[in-house]
């Protein structure tokens, strides 16, 4: 099967390499940017008694980021080196 470049793709495994790369990208600023919010207010609304604190979010929230851009630079170099083949 050939991986899709152009068109609607729900599986992730199907893409391409450069749309793994700018859906990885897309992913990881959009999940940041609604979780950190979230966490925060959830942790204050609900359980102000959570056993976490603010740094134990805000570092979940770095390593989520650093993930995502590992994996983003991993796919496209992927998408650069299937590119010059």
């Amino acid at each position: 099967m050939k991986n899709v470049d152009k068109g609607f793709e729900l599986i992730y495994f199907n893409l391409s390499h450069r749309r793994k790369f700018i859906r990885t990208i897309w992913i990881t600023i959009v999940g940041v940017l609604i979780l950190l919010p979230l966490m925060f207010y959830l942790s204050q609304k609900y359980v102000p008694s959570f056993p976490f604190s603010y740094h134990a979010f805000f570092l979940m929230e770095v390593v989520i980021l650093i993930i995502g851009l590992i994996q983003a630079v991993y796919e496209y170099r992927k998408w650069k080196s299937e590119k010059t083949e």
